[in-house]
């Protein structure tokens, strides 16, 4: 009777109170981990995407600036100016890309190329998966 007792009075914790605590700090565990491992990945996302894009706008900003001088001037030809801009984006950012052809519209108001009037430039930049567009007229 003496030994029943003694093993009543022993103290520790029973199978279901283990069980219940590994399960609470697997999901604190899982929650930590995600909190920690994706959580300041994914901050810093925006800010990469928002640099390139900064990078963009100012690269475009400044070819609209030169325009905008050739034609307060009265020295705008297109010809010349599509040759520029590939000059004036790799100044601020030798990683960008330029793409400048001449358009124009049909019946349809498709956009196709242009090859004979010339009066429409198209601009695009391009920096990994952004891209800028923009329209020049004489």
């Amino acid at each position: 009777m003496n030994l029943k007792k003694n093993l009543y009075k022993i103290k520790g914790f029973s199978l279901i109170e283990l069980i219940l605590t590994l399960v609470i700090a697997g999901i604190l565990g899982a929650i930590l981990f995600t909190l920690t491992s994706s959580h300041p990945l994914n901050s810093v996302q925006p800010l990469i995407l928002l640099k390139k894009e900064a990078t963009l706008i100012n690269a475009m900003e400044t070819v609209n600036a030169k325009y905008r001088n050739k034609l307060k001037t009265g020295y705008l030809d297109l010809d010349s100016f599509k040759n520029e801009i590939n000059i004036i984006v790799k100044q601020i950012d030798p990683k960008i890309n330029t793409s400048s052809y001449y358009i124009l519209f049909d019946n349809n108001h498709q956009e196709i190329k242009d090859l004979i009037s010339k009066r429409i430039l198209k601009v695009e930049l391009k920096k990994d998966d952004l891209i800028i567009v923009n329209i020049f007229t004489k």
